[in-house]
């Protein structure tokens, strides 16, 4: 196995599903662990959740929902951004639970089903100011007279997303009205629904009027806070760590340049320390000359261009050897460096730096790491 790997940290994982439960302990938890697991790995983290009384799981395609069931779990998943060209037929060959939003794509999904003589369950998908996925509210009532029509269907759900429930609470509680609303609506045309969802992580905590009976943790089931100004990241634990070891070490000279292109050059006499993590593992290339590792319980600047492969770090002239333990994302002696950091740094956010971790990145589970 490669010396850089991502460790699971299960006991964390858990400790944030109860968190969650508690603070919407009237709901159902469907946990999203699209883009395989927001990076923890959708299989592994989909059958430990289970065993912790999860029923539902939400992923963005089907081919997503097709590797948790072929993996043995019979639990509910919601496939949240079916493909019109093509994903009918495997929403039905896998038993999938569908968001729908049109009806051509509903009679399609209906016409498999009925020929393998099996009932698919969907959820009505509303857009509330999202702009991206679902109906207008206006337009429910209409599309729900249309669907009842269609054979081999069950509509179980409904739902709709936040678009800033993390930076917009007016917005959001706009959003949550023309849901209850359109919810009012339907209901008054005798349309009942049995999952009734909108909050995302940021929903969980800042709009419990939006728990309904099931709620959508995606970021905080994985350990982290949507947003710096909640004091929510005090409780959430995070679940993956980044690390590897050094592989080499050299002296140079002041003047000498280190990396690609020579973005780095020394002003002194120091050492560099190669490590073999790069942008090819998800490492991000804009953390050129910006980040910092953690060897033997102390920090260090990665130095020269981010590699594909590889990095460099000034160790200066401190006791440090090859095969020492190098941290990028996690906790070594009391020092902490969490991928909302390495987010900040690269100008982006940190679920782009846990998604981004790659397949060659061999991921290690345990209860505790």
């Amino acid at each position: 196995m490669r010396s850089t790997v991502a460790k699971i940290n299960l006991s964390n994982l858990r400790d944030n599903l109860n968190l969650l439960t508690k603070t919407a302990q009237n709901s159902k938890i469907l946990a999203v662990v699209k883009a395989n697991a927001y990076g923890h790995g959708i299989v592994e983290i989909s059958k430990y959740l289970n065993n912790f009384g999860v029923e539902y799981f939400g992923v963005a395609f089907t081919d997503e929902g097709a590797l948790i069931r072929e993996s043995g779990l019979n639990n509910p998943i919601l496939v949240l951004v079916p493909d019109a060209n093509g994903d009918a037929e495997n929403i039905v060959n896998y038993n999938l639970d569908v968001a729908v939003s049109t009806i051509d794509f509903s009679k399609k999904l209906s016409e498999i089903a009925k020929k393998q003589n099996k009932i698919i369950t969907t959820h009505l998908y509303i857009d509330t100011g999202m702009s991206r996925d679902g109906i207008f509210p206006y337009e429910a009532v209409d599309f729900m007279k249309k669907f009842v029509e269609l054979p081999n269907l069950r509509m179980s759900g409904i739902c709709s997303h936040f678009s800033s429930s993390d930076s917009d609470k007016d917005f959001s509680l706009y959003q949550l009205n023309s849901f209850k609303s359109c919810l009012d609506k339907l209901n008054s045309y005798g349309f009942r629904f049995e999952l009734i969802h909108m909050a995302n992580s940021a929903g969980i905590f800042e709009f419990p009027e939006a728990h309904f009976n099931m709620v959508r943790p995606g970021l905080a089931l994985y350990g982290y806070s949507y947003s710096k100004n909640h004091n929510v990241d005090e409780y959430l634990k995070p679940v993956l760590s980044l690390s590897t070891k050094v592989i080499s070490i050299r002296t140079i000279q002041e003047g000498d340049s280190v990396g690609y292109n020579r973005t780095y050059i020394a002003k002194e006499p120091t050492r560099i320390a190669t490590i073999p993590i790069g942008y090819g593992d998800g490492y991000p290339r804009h953390l050129t000359n910006l980040s910092k590792c953690i060897i033997n319980g102390k920090f260090y600047d990665l130095v020269g261009t981010i590699c594909m492969d590889e990095s460099m770090v000034d160790i200066r002239f401190d006791d440090i050897n090859i095969g020492d333990d190098v941290t990028l994302i996690g906790t070594q002696n009391e020092l902490n460096l969490g991928a909302d950091y390495l987010a900040e740094k690269s100008g982006t956010i940190t679920y782009e730096i846990l998604t981004s971790i790659s397949a060659r990145v061999p991921r290690i589970y345990s209860e505790s790491i």
